[in-house]
């Protein structure tokens, strides 16, 4: 299975590649925002016409955002949370009708240069005093071109 990844070279130029097992290939775009633009038909003929494989020797993988991309997330929260938010807010049925929705609640979760990477720290506000680290699952998705 292929990767698009962010990754930086070992002069330190942040690059797109496609990452294959251990074989790093770089694409010809500008960025990860650049790359994900473009309709899906280019977006595989640029990973078929990647470059020769680079050293991973001095290389680190990037969180795949950059530019002016964001983190959004969909979902419910658990229902501990939920019975917390009917908890604090002045209007509790806002939030049963959220859970109770035929779709998901879509909400921001983070401006592209907040997210790390795989094994690097966090930020942790100092004067939060109720920090609850909670595993989440990400999905680079590009928005569909109108036809």
């Amino acid at each position: 299975m292929s990767h698009l990844v962010r990754f930086a070279d070992g002069t330190g130029a942040v690059r797109v590649g496609l990452l294959t097992g251990e074989q790093l290939r770089p694409l010809a775009v500008a960025s990860m925002s650049d790359l994900l633009r473009r309709p899906v038909a280019e977006i595989r003929e640029l990973a078929e016409a990647a470059g020769e494989p680079v050293s991973t020797a001095g290389t680190r993988l990037l969180p795949p955002l950059d530019g002016r991309m964001e983190v959004w997330a969909a979902g419910v929260t658990y229902l501990r949370s939920e019975e917390a938010r009917r908890e604090e807010s002045a209007d509790e049925d806002v939030y049963a009708r959220v859970y109770r929705a035929k779709r998901p609640e879509l909400f921001f979760k983070s401006a592209a240069w907040r997210v790390v990477t795989d094994g690097k720290p966090i930020a942790i506000r100092a004067d939060s005093a109720n920090n609850v680290p909670e595993p989440e699952l990400g999905r680079v998705r590009s928005r569909p071109r109108a036809c």
